[in-house]
């Protein structure tokens, strides 16, 4: 919007104070801070991922993926009136009114929410459903996810919140106002401002939406695909390997059962929780009915202790968020013309991939794979 490109703009001192903003809440995060060979958790899984993904021509693929440590793998999970509906009411009308129907976006620490810690209307409604969804609804209805061990906790909700504080440091959420004609095209979530600057693809312990608009759709329904990353590494960012996200829609379209995809329909209440590393996408909302309503997705990635902390600074949509993403932007186009093939005496002189800020890590890696 206008006023984020008044703060990006030299004169107003924007690209200045936000380098100093990254660097003063990254300084933690030096490149060996992101061998995640070394330094991830007992039980993370690193692979190399050649994605396509666009931001990361500052850096030539393959990113890393890091995937944390969780009882169900590749599963999705749907259940039904998740929040109180007159808490669902609440949010829609602050997405519509309050945020115009534009997307919005923070960070909640696990212990703020257990203390009831929230200052503001978008954070007290954010944690509300937080607290809803993950504290009572996940408790009491799939608290496999978290634990092998679930019977023992019975209804017990002090025990739950001790086994989140241990297991979660915090939630990214965000929220999302859709109407006809929109679609969600095939992707993976992940903390981008590490991948923008690490190039690391640090995923999620798992996702969730929680449909709040009193919309009956026709189209929109969420689609995953339980082939998990595997199937993303041969399709790619947006299904850059297969010819784009059309081609992703004819594939769920005409190959649903067999290529593994798992369709769930909009409904007004229900949450929708996968495997933080599953690839997913929306269809194409043909119809909205009553027209006057809209679709309002609120999502959130739940974070564990090693991840959690770096994206508690930049969560995706916040207004740091925004800022930093457009910076990244910038000079993600200057590294690629700075990076072009040089001629020398012998014709164009091939260009060295970089891997990132760690690119021997990655290097290595790959040629212990390929031996």
């Amino acid at each position: 919007n206008n006023a984020g490109d008044a703060e990006l703009s030299p004169s107003h001192g924007g690209w200045s104070s936000l380098c100093m903003q990254a660097a003063a809440t990254d300084s933690s995060d030096s490149d060996e801070d992101f061998d995640v060979f070394q330094r991830a958790p007992a039980g993370y899984e690193c692979i190399p991922v050649n994605d396509a993904w666009p931001p990361s021509a500052r850096y030539e693929s393959p990113s890393i993926a890091a995937l944390p440590p969780i009882p169900c793998r590749n599963s999705v999970t749907v259940l039904e009136d998740v929040v109180p509906e007159e808490l669902a009411d609440q949010v829609y009308k602050f997405a519509m009114e309050e945020k115009e129907g534009k997307p919005w976006g923070l960070y909640l620490h696990t212990s703020d929410i257990l203390h009831c810690q929230e200052a503001t209307q978008e954070l007290r409604l954010a944690a509300a459903c937080v607290k809803h969804l993950w504290f009572e609804s996940v408790a009491h209805r799939a608290p496999h996810l978290f634990t092998a061990q679930a019977e023992s906790l019975g209804d017990n909700d002090s025990a739950w919140s001790e086994l989140m504080l241990n297991k979660v440091h915090g939630f990214e959420v965000w929220c999302l106002t859709g109407g006809e004609g929109n679609r969600c095209d095939y992707h993976i979530d992940f903390a981008e401002f590490q991948r923008y600057q690490h190039n690391v693809i640090f995923f999620p312990m798992y996702s969730a939406t929680i449909h709040l608009g009193r919309a009956d759709c026709e189209g929109g329904e969420f689609l995953a695909n339980r082939d998990g990353l595997s199937h993303y590494v041969r399709t790619g960012y947006k299904g850059a390997h297969v010819g784009g996200a059309n081609a992703v829609e004819d594939e769920y379209t005409e190959e649903e059962e067999a290529k593994n995809w798992q369709r769930v329909e909009y409904k007004f209440n229900r949450s929708i929780i996968i495997d933080g590393s599953l690839p997913h996408c929306s269809s194409r909302v043909k119809k909205i009915q009553p027209p006057s309503k809209r679709r309002i997705i609120l999502a959130t990635n739940v974070y564990d202790h090693f991840v959690g902390p770096k994206v508690s600074r930049f969560p995706i949509h916040s207004p740091a968020w925004q800022k930093v993403i457009k910076f990244n932007n910038i000079i993600s186009k200057l590294s690629k013309s700075l990076h072009r093939p040089q001629e020398g005496e012998g014709g164009e002189k091939e260009q060295e991939a970089t891997y990132g800020p760690y690119g021997e890590i990655i290097s290595k890696h790959m040629m212990v794979e390929k031996q």
